[in-house]
């Protein structure tokens, strides 16, 4: 593609990039301690364009009441489902099949989990899978409960009106009806924030469920990971500089909206106890273009961090594109 048509993308992106950082879940700021994991600690780089993102709008999307549809896909076609969910009653999920969908191949199936507050609209419109998955994937939005905030929220949080079990009860539902509906070859989840620790609790609870997940800007609640079981591929991609879900500081922290939770390091180091690695105090460093790669060795399950050096709480557009990075991890995994 053309660096021309490439900057208008990036344009085109930033002010529903920018909201993001904005809606996702609310977490306070860590006290400045060091963390366990010292070979993680971050360095000058680029970061000016992500806080400016962070910073450019005022409001978002907020809670279940219908905003302006974006433009329909010109990727997918779309379909908003409903699905009852045994013990938990009805939830919808908008499904995009690829427009040149053939019924005689298998595809991937993606889920995308907003942050707080995100309605599926604005989450689909800054994580663009189906837009940028060319066609191998059915991507899948489902729709988040009002949280005790008055927020669209995930599982996990205190501010969240669904009980542990209860979305990835959902998530395992709508696997279900898809398997029957399509041929499918592997599931994926994708989350931002909150949703971030939404794809996290399914690898919890239901390991076999998703192939690999990707958590973006992940929140990181303490209950997500108790009582987990098997491994699970799994990549984090998180700033140095996030004041809403904390890169470093103390391993465990809180705040009285959500509770307690891990930051950014302890989450990786606890994912990858789980996945079985080695040693998940000195990971090996690898190279990417505009993060910086740690990875466990010896995991059942996969398990690496992308820290994005003065990276803000926010789905990156680029340097490195949240997108982009999420996509080819799955194509990996």
């Amino acid at each position: 593609m053309a660096v021309e048509s490439q900057l208008m993308r990036m344009k085109k992106a930033l002010i529903s990039l920018a909201a993001a950082a904005l809606a996702a879940g609310a977490m306070s700021p860590a006290a400045s301690a060091q963390s366990s994991l010292n070979s993680l600690s971050s360095s000058p780089a680029m970061g000016e364009l992500s806080s400016a993102i962070g910073k450019a709008l005022e409001s978002s999307p907020h809670n279940d009441t219908p905003a302006p549809a974006p433009a329909p896909s010109e990727s997918a076609k779309e379909e908003w489902r409903e699905i009852s969910v045994p013990g938990f009653g009805t939830r919808s999920y908008l499904v995009q099949v690829p427009k040149n969908f053939d019924p005689q191949r298998s595809y991937d199936v993606i889920f995308g989990f907003g942050g707080m507050g995100n309605d599926v609209a604005f989450t689909k419109s800054y994580m663009n899978l189906a837009e940028e998955s060319d066609g191998s994937a059915i991507i899948v939005y489902p729709r988040a409960k009002v949280g005790h905030n008055g927020q669209l929220a995930w599982e996990g949080p205190k501010y969240a009106s669904t009980r542990r079990g209860e979305d990835v009860a959902m998530v395992k539902a709508i696997t279900t009806e898809l398997k029957r509906d399509y041929r499918i070859h592997s599931v994926y989840g994708t989350g931002l924030s909150n949703g971030g620790g939404m794809a996290l609790s399914v690898a919890c609870q239901e390991p076999t469920l998703f192939d690999a997940i990707a958590v973006v800007a992940s929140a990181n609640y303490q209950p997500i990971f108790e009582n987990c079981h098997g491994a699970v591929d799994t990549l984090f991609i998180h700033g140095t500089r996030d004041a809403t879900a904390p890169y470093g500081g103390p391993a465990i922290g809180s705040n009285g909206h959500g509770g307690r939770y891990l930051s950014a390091q302890a989450a990786f180091r606890t994912v990858g106890e789980r996945n079985g690695c080695i040693d998940v105090n000195h990971p090996r460093q690898g190279f990417g273009a505009g993060y910086d790669p740690y990875i466990f060795d010896g995991c059942a399950g996969y398990t690496e961090l992308d820290r994005v050096n003065d990276g803000e709480h926010t789905w990156f557009p680029f340097n490195p594109s949240a997108t982009e990075r999420v996509l080819d991890f799955f194509r990996e995994h």
